[in-house]
């Protein structure tokens, strides 16, 4: 019985340690302490089990009021609650965890939501002034949306919302930043991407986007692209510059790109 328990919470260990060194489980305290506190249980386990296979006995059963049974009784005690203090603090990290990513991703799509992105173009700005590196910022809008609502209604909108984001999304590399600025209108942010790379970007995203998925209507994208300049004062500025991009591609006939810099 000893064994198994030993086997049990070794295993325990095991896992979660596994699992945070792979990325499966977010490697925070909590997870670190309820990992070694198992490991700890095993081990006074094994050597409980240890201690009766090899050591005489002399002749007293399992619970026997003596110092070697004390210790052992202390030190279980003490990692079981130790163990409940990390089962604790891993709660509490998700549920903190929970609300952090609620706090900054929008709840239909999955993506940044507008506060986030305009936090996370705040700090490129502030990384490119500092290291003269240059990035682009992306203003997509879906074309004709109100008239995807007013003739499918909300619940297909949203529908087409998701699936427009996860067609951008797939369209980015891992460190560009995708967020919904409101309604049918995203931004996306292309650090370390020259004029020519932000471009074939842009012209991924329109074409990822073109073709019908199944069940929902077909829905095109206009895209007004900018450059980070070096006089930039602030976030507002490429906001404003994007926008207008926008503007242009969507008076120009819509489903296009328009670049101002």
């Amino acid at each position: 019985m000893l064994a198994a328990m030993a086997f049990v919470m070794g295993y325990h260990a095991w896992f979660l340690f596994r699992c945070m060194r792979a990325g499966g489980l977010h490697v925070t305290f909590g997870g670190r302490f309820t990992a070694w506190w198992l490991a700890v249980i095993s081990g006074v386990f094994t050597l409980r089990w240890l201690h009766l296979v090899f050591l005489p006995q002399d002749g007293s059963h399992l619970f026997a009021p003596n110092w070697v049974q004390s210790a052992y009784a202390t030190s279980y005690a003490l990692v079981l609650l130790m163990i409940t203090v990390g089962f604790a603090l891993m709660a509490s990290e998700r549920v903190r965890e929970t609300f952090e990513h609620q706090a900054t991703h929008d709840t239909l799509t999955g993506v940044l939501n507008r506060r986030a992105v305009l936090d996370a173009l705040a700090q490129e700005l502030a990384r490119s002034q500092r290291y003269q590196r240059p990035f682009a910022v992306l203003m997509l809008d879906l074309d004709h949306f109100k008239a995807v609502n007013d003739r499918h209604g909300h619940q297909v909108g949203d529908l087409v919302l998701q699936q427009f984001a996860r067609r951008v999304a797939a369209t980015l590399r891992p460190n560009d930043v995708l967020g919904r600025f409101g309604g049918e209108e995203f931004v996306v942010i292309l650090p370390e991407t020259d004029e020519a790379s932000a471009l074939a970007t842009a012209e991924r995203v329109l074409h990822a986007v073109r073709p019908p998925a199944a069940g929902l209507p077909v829905v095109s994208t206009s895209i007004g692209l900018t450059h980070w300049q070096a006089h930039d004062p602030s976030v507002d500025v490429l906001i404003e510059r994007s926008d207008r991009a926008l503007y242009a591609a969507k008076s120009r006939g819509r489903d296009r790109i328009e670049v101002i810099t």
